[in-house]
């Protein structure tokens, strides 16, 4: 810090020539008093002129004789109310007529499938009764359920009198005896199967 010397000419300016700051501050006090917003209303003066924009306000008459808007209840509510509705009820019959077309071709796939599946069993029991029957016919013991029924209503009815064919019951003794024969026949192939090759089946 360096200090300046002072010469003996200089002359030191008195209390009563240094410059005062009063003046400033006392404008600066009346300016800012000017510029601070008042805090009374602004009707509490008698000059105080009001805002422009209340000169926009409508008076009470005019309020009074301005007609209002009519609320249009029908195309605000009720016409989306009655479309809604009447998609609804749409929705509601195109999906009952789907549901039914649906048990129709249900109901009519199950009964061609049924009636289907019995022509093609029946079809393979045809089959099955046929091969049996030519089995039957090569090993020459086949009779066939008329033959058998028209000997035993000859047989039950005397000679000379005819009478319907009897059902396939009446055939029980001949099948029983071709059981028997059968099973007579494996016994002996069995005794002749163990003399030939040394074991007891």
């Amino acid at each position: 810090m360096t200090v300046e010397s002072i010469s003996p000419d200089t002359t030191i300016p008195s209390a009563a020539e240094k410059p005062s700051s009063q003046p400033n501050e006392a404008k600066r006090t009346a300016s800012s008093e000017n510029t601070r917003p008042s805090s009374t209303h602004p009707q509490a003066g008698p000059n105080v002129t009001r805002p422009a924009r209340v000169q926009h306000e409508l008076s009470v008459s005019e309020v009074i004789s301005q007609k209002n808007t009519v609320f249009d209840k029908d195309t605000l509510i009720l016409q989306p109310y009655v479309e809604e509705l009447a998609k609804n009820d749409q929705f509601a019959s195109e999906f009952n007529e789907m549901a039914l077309d649906l048990i129709l071709e249900f109901h009519a796939w199950s009964t061609a499938r049924r009636q289907q599946e019995q022509h093609v069993h029946e079809y393979d029991l045809q089959e099955d009764l046929q091969k049996i029957e030519k089995t039957e016919t090569e090993q020459g013991m086949y009779t066939s359920l008329l033959e058998c029924s028209r000997g035993e209503s000859k047989k039950a009815s005397g000679v000379g009198i005819s009478s319907p064919p009897l059902p396939s019951y009446v055939c029980s003794r001949n099948l029983e005896n071709m059981r028997k024969q059968m099973a007579e026949y494996m016994e002996r192939m069995k005794v002749a199967l163990a003399a030939l090759t040394g074991f007891n089946l």
